[in-house]
This record gives C-alpha cells, structure tokens and sequence, in this order.
C-alpha cells in the first residue's frame, strides 16, 4: 500500500513497494501525492478502463517490439493499426465483432502496389494484433483475447516453385558469370547467393550472417539466433556448395 510523507521542503513525497525495495516520487502538492498514489494501487484491469488500444499499441511497438529480431516490419504493422477505428477504444470495450469487422473491410482496401489487400497481408496484421492482445490478458490488463475466434481469409496456397537448371543458366547468362570464376560485382554475387540457396536451402538472412566458426567442413553450424524459426539447424554441403562458399 502507497504511504504519503510531507518533506521538510514542503514538497510530499509517495512511498510505495515492499519494505526491502520501497519506491519513492515527490510531489508539490498534497492532491498530485494522493492522486499518484491512488493510481498506483488500481489493478491492472481497473487501469485497461483508462487505456486506450492506440497507446496498447503504441506501448507495445515501443517496448515489446524493438527486442524482436522482426521489429522493423511489426513495427510498420502496429503503426498502421494505430490509425483504424479499433485503435479509438479503450481496451475493455473491445468486442470479437469489432475485429471480425476489421478483418471483412481490410480485405476490400486497395493495395499500395493495385488491386486489393492480399490474405497473406490480412494475416500477417492479424497475427501481429493477436500476439499484442494475447499480451494484454498476460499482463493482466484483459480476462481473454476479444479476438478469439475471428474467421480469416484462406491463407495463399503454398509455393512450391524450385529454380531449374534452366532458370540458373539464364541468370548466369544475365549477369555475364560463368558461376565458375570469383564474381566481379554486386550483381554476380547476387547470383552466387542465389545459387547457393538452390543448394542448401538457406534462407538470404542466414547466408548474409553465415560467421567462419559456424563452418565445420561440410557442414555448416547455424545457431537459433541466425534461424527465421529460432531453432538451431545444420546444413550439409554438397561439393558445388562448398566451391560456392
């Protein structure tokens, strides 16, 4: 319980926290001391009343998000719910209605780059809210998830699109490497990227963080930080791979 002390400077100062790790603000006056100390001791779903999804989100963007290793692109994504109609209430008036609504007229805005808003795209935003609410009722801030049980569009069918001898040739052909020599620019180490994804079926990020000490004759160590899926992976070279490497 939060305990109000004057100061000999006239000032009052809040105590709060238990007694090995007592916390402390000082305040002008008498009102601002009792004030902060009656809002101290709400719980965390009396304050969701006062908290809006706007500043969920935006708290979230701005504590949660950047300790991801996908913080750029959530961080875009959170922004850009922050200016729907969801973002206006406060937390507790939020409704599996409301984002099922958000859901249907999200698939009918225009996309940037023409037509309409992609499933994928719909998903994505989806997810990203479901993960910031599934950290509300965390925290205790919300009893459940209001948006439990929303019906999402089909998810794009899964491609299955490997590159043929014939597509790798062509690159060659267009950057003018023989894919046998050391690449000469930008554009040919492109291409040996490229090629050597075709062989081990790394991911850009993983070959760009690839470190020496991962490399173990021909196999190569990734830990889970360098792995899209966060756990630890090793790749086996094949003869052309290493020569790539």
């Amino acid at each position: 319980m939060a305990s109000i002390f004057k100061k000999n400077s006239g000032s009052y100062e809040v105590q709060w926290g238990p007694r090995t790790k007592r916390r402390s603000k000082s305040f002008k006056t008498k009102k601002e001391a009792r004030e902060f100390a009656l809002a101290i001791e709400k719980t965390p779903e009396e304050k969701a009343a006062e908290i809006t999804f706007y500043s969920f989100l935006e708290n979230y963007r701005d504590t949660e998000s950047v300790k991801k290793r996908g913080a750029r692109e959530e961080r875009i994504r959170i922004s850009r719910l922050m200016r729907s109609p969801l973002a206006e209430k406060n937390l507790p008036d939020l409704r599996q209605e409301d984002f099922q609504a958000w859901v249907d007229n999200r698939q009918k805005e225009p996309s940037p780059t023409g037509g309409k808003i992609t499933p994928a795209t719909v998903i994505r935003e989806f997810t990203t809210m479901l993960t910031i609410l599934n950290f509300a009722v965390k925290k205790g801030f919300l009893k459940k998830n209001p948006a439990q049980g929303v019906e999402l569009p089909e998810p794009p069918p899964h491609r299955e699109r490997v590159a043929s001898e014939k597509d790798q040739e062509a690159l060659l052909l267009a950057c003018g490497w023989d894919g046998e020599s050391v690449p000469k620019n930008n554009t040919q180490l492109t291409i040996l990227t490229f090629l050597f994804s075709c062989r081990t079926g790394m991911r850009a990020g993983e070959i760009l963080a690839i470190e020496e000490a991962w490399i173990e004759g021909p196999v190569i160590h990734l830990p889970k930080e360098a792995t899209k899926t966060a756990t630890r992976r090793d790749v086996a070279l094949n003869s052309d791979a290493m020569r790539l490497l």
